[in-house]
C-alpha cells in the first residue's frame, strides 16, 4: 500500500510538472517571435505600447462582484510619456467609474516588466514579483492603481496558463497600415484589494493581461470592437472586428482576428468567423452608440456563441470615448454548452442610416422603387420598410416591411393612374435602436407601358419560359442586364449583352416562382417577366 502511494505521489507530481512546465524563464515557443521575460518589458524602439489586464473578482466581505480594467500607455508626447486608464465597476449594484491620469515612467525595464508611473500626485506601479534572493518570479506581478474618484486596486497575479501568442509568431498587420507584436494572459489567478466608493475589501478571481506595441495607435487607426473571452470548457479567445473607414470588415487577418487557447499545447488564430450585433444602446452621459450584444459564429471551429455587455455605461471619455465594460458568455462549442466571463473594449461607434431614393422621375407599373443607403457599416444591416401615401401625405400605408435589398417591385395593378402617390421609407437596426426615415422628394404618377416601351421591348428575346436551369437571353442591342424576383431583391446581377449574341444564365440553384429579367438598351430600363420552374 506504501508503495502504491508513493508512486501515486510521484505520477501526480510529475503530470504537475509537465503541466507546468511552461512556468519558467527564459520562455520561448516554436515559431514565436516573442521571449519571457525580455518583451514583457519596455521596447525602446516602438513609437506606443501598452500593458493591459481586465479581471473579475468578487468581495470576500460583501459578496458583490467587480470587474476591473487597468492600462498603462507608453505614448511620449507633449513632455509627457503617456497615460494610465483605471476603470472599478461594481457589478452588483451597477456603479461604474472611470479616471485618466498623465504619467512620466521613471522606471521603465527593458528586460522584464517594472513599471513604476509618476502622476501629478502619486505613484503607481506594475512588475513581476521576486523570491527572497531577488530572483524573477515567472509569469507573476504585482498592480498598483489608484485615482481619486475611481478608487484604488492592488492586486497579485499568478499565470495558470502559458501566454497565448497571437497569430502563432506574435507578429501580425492590423488595419491599412499599422502593425503589432501581441500577446496575450489569458488565465491569471488574482487576489488582493479593491477600494471602492469609500470601502475597502479583499477581493479574489480571475485575470487577463493583454500585451501590444508597434504602431497600432487606438485613437489614431481604424475603430475596432475587441473582446476577450474566458469560458467554462477551458477555452479562452481574443478577438478583433476592425472597421475601415467605409464601414466594411475585410475578410481577411488584419480585420478579422479570432486567437484561441485551447491547451497548454495547442492555440490557434483564424480570421473564419461572423460576428452579428443583435442590441445597441446610447450611453448616457454622451448619447453616444454602442453595440450591446454579439452573436459570434464560425463553421470550421462549430462555435456558436452569444456575447452581452453587463452594462451599456461603461464608457471611458479621457483620452477619446470608447466603452470599455464585463461581458458575460453562453452558447455552445462543437456541440457542448458553455458559459463565461470576458471583456469588451469598443472604438467603433454607430450611427442612424442614411437613405435616399434613387427612383426614376416617372414609371411604368413594372419599374421597382429604389434606394440607397448612404452611410454603410456592416457591423450595423439595415432592414426596411416601405410605405405609400396617396393623399399628399396626410397618411401613409405600408406596402412591404422586412425588406434586406435597396429595392422593391411595387405591384400597383389596379391603381388610379391619375392619382399622386408619395413614398416613405424607414430604415433600422435589427433591435431598431437605430432607425431613420426618407420621403420621395416629390409625388409620382402612374404611367402605363407606352409604345415606345413596347418597341423596345420587342428587342429582347428570353427562352424558354419558363426556364428550369438554363435561361438564354439575346438582345438587338448592347445592354446590360440583371435578375430580379418579384420582392425588388436582386438575385443575379450585371452581366453584358452583346448585339445579337445569347447569353446563358445558369439559374438552376433559384427558388421556383415568377421573377423579371431587366435590361437596360439604349438609354432605358426594359421589363419581361419570366418563370422559374
Amino acid at each position: 500500500m506504501k508503495k502504491f502511494t508513493l508512486l501515486f505521489v510521484f505520477l501526480l507530481l510529475g503530470q504537475l510538472l509537465f503541466a507546468q512546465a511552461w512556468k519558467t524563464y527564459p520562455n520561448h515557443s516554436s515559431g514565436s517571435l516573442l521571449t519571457f521575460p525580455q518583451d514583457e518589458g519596455w521596447h525602446t524602439g516602438e513609437p506606443i505600447e501598452w500593458w493591459y489586464t481586465n479581471a473579475h473578482l468578487t468581495g470576500q466581505n460583501t459578496g458583490h462582484e467587480y470587474t476591473i480594467m487597468m492600462t498603462f500607455f507608453r505614448y511620449d508626447t507633449l513632455g509627457l510619456n503617456g497615460f494610465r486608464i483605471l476603470n472599478i465597476a461594481d457589478e452588483t449594484t451597477g456603479e461604474f467609474k472611470s479616471g485618466t491620469a498623465f504619467l512620466t515612467y521613471p522606471v521603465m525595464a527593458t528586460d522584464h516588466l517594472e513599471i513604476e508611473a509618476k502622476k501629478l500626485v502619486g505613484t503607481e506601479r506594475w512588475y513581476t514579483k521576486k523570491d527572497s534572493t531577488g530572483n524573477l518570479l515567472p509569469f507573476q506581478y504585482k498592480i498598483e492603481s489608484a485615482g481619486l474618484v475611481v478608487g484604488s486596486i492592488d492586486l497579485d497575479y499568478d499565470a495558470f496558463k502559458p501566454p497565448l501568442v497571437v497569430a502563432d509568431s506574435g507578429y501580425l498587420n492590423q488595419g491599412i497600415t499599422n502593425y503589432t507584436y501581441y500577446y496575450s494572459q489569458t488565465g491569471m489567478n488574482v487576489s488582493g484589494t479593491i477600494s471602492f466608493n469609500g470601502t475597502q475589501e479583499p477581493v479574489s478571481g480571475i485575470g487577463w493581461i493583454d500585451r501590444q506595441y508597434g504602431n497600432f495607435n487606438p485613437n489614431t487607426g481604424e475603430a475596432y470592437e475587441w473582446f476577450s473571452l474566458q469560458l467554462s470548457n477551458g477555452m479562452d479567445f481574443n478577438l478583433w472586428n476592425i472597421f475601415t473607414d467605409e464601414g466594411t470588415i475585410p475578410n481577411n487577418s488584419e480585420y478579422r482576428i479570432l486567437a484561441m487557447y485551447i491547451d497548454e499545447q495547442t492555440s490557434k488564430t483564424i480570421s473564419d468567423f461572423k460576428i452579428e450585433r443583435p442590441k445597441f444602446a446610447y450611453t448616457t452621459a454622451t448619447n453616444n452608440c454602442y453595440a450591446n450584444q454579439w452573436h459570434l459564429t464560425s463553421d470550421t471551429m462549430d462555435i456558436d456563441l452569444l456575447i452581452t455587455l453587463n452594462s451599456k455605461d461603461s464608457e471611458v471619455l479621457v483620452p477619446f470615448p470608447f466603452l470599455e465594460g464585463g461581458t458575460r458568455i453562453e452558447g455552445t462549442i462543437q456541440g457542448q454548452s458553455v458559459t463565461g466571463k470576458g471583456f469588451a473594449e469598443l472604438l467603433h461607434r454607430y450611427i442612424n442610416p442614411k437613405m435616399a431614393f434613387t427612383l426614376p422621375t416617372t414609371w411604368t407599373y413594372h419599374e421597382p422603387i429604389t434606394w440607397q443607403l448612404q452611410n454603410k457599416d456592416e457591423g450595423r444591416p439595415i432592414t426596411y420598410d416601405l410605405w405609400m401615401s396617396s393623399d399628399d401625405q396626410a397618411s401613409f400605408a405600408p406596402i412591404a416591411s422586412g425588406l434586406t435589398d435597396t429595392s422593391f417591385l411595387w405591384d400597383a395593378a389596379g391603381l388610379p393612374t391619375d392619382a399622386h402617390y408619395w413614398f416613405k421609407l424607414v430604415g433600422y437596426s435589427s433591435d431598431t435602436t437605430l432607425i431613420d426615415s426618407v420621403v420621395t422628394a416629390q409625388s409620382y404618377t402612374l404611367e402605363p407601358v407606352s409604345n415606345t416601351n413596347i418597341q423596345l421591348a420587342q428587342k429582347i428575346t428570353i427562352r424558354p419560359n419558363p426556364a428550369t436551369d438554363l435561361l438564354n437571353v439575346s438582345c438587338k442591342n448592347d445592354g446590360k442586364g440583371q435578375l430580379m424576383d418579384l420582392s425588388g431583391r436582386h438575385v443575379i446581377a450585371n452581366f453584358s449583352l452583346r448585339k445579337n449574341e445569347l447569353q446563358t444564365i445558369d439559374v438552376s440553384e433559384l427558388p421556383a416562382g415568377q421573377y423579371l429579367i431587366i435590361v437596360q438598351v439604349d438609354g432605358q430600363s426594359l421589363y419581361k417577366k419570366w418563370i422559374k420552374l
